[in-house]
């Protein structure tokens, strides 16, 4: 499967169709590593062709208290919502 992280979510799903996956968008995410806008993590780690892709796309760092940017740990890793409707990629 293509590693799409960093790159922005149609380019993202572009790869991943031309790859033989389906692909959809999942709920936002904190990033420090990867930009606003752009995918940051994607669900399952490995799958085979025709399986469903989850990307989530990067709402970029958080912010902690007083508006400061958080610091420290390691970048969020997605988790799907189990609780809410997938919402299908564009075409």
């Amino acid at each position: 499967m293509p590693d799409v992280r960093g790159m922005k979510p149609g380019e993202a799903v572009a790869r991943l169709r031309a790859a033989g996956f389906k692909a959809r968008i999942g709920a936002p995410v904190e990033s420090r590593r990867f930009p606003k806008g752009t995918v940051a993590g994607l669900s399952p780690a490995s799958a085979e062709p025709g399986d469903t892709i989850t990307l989530y796309v990067s709402k970029g760092a958080g912010r902690g208290p007083g508006g400061q940017r958080r610091g420290g740990g390691p970048p969020v890793t997605p988790t799907p919502d189990p609780g809410g409707p997938p919402q299908q990629a564009p075409a």
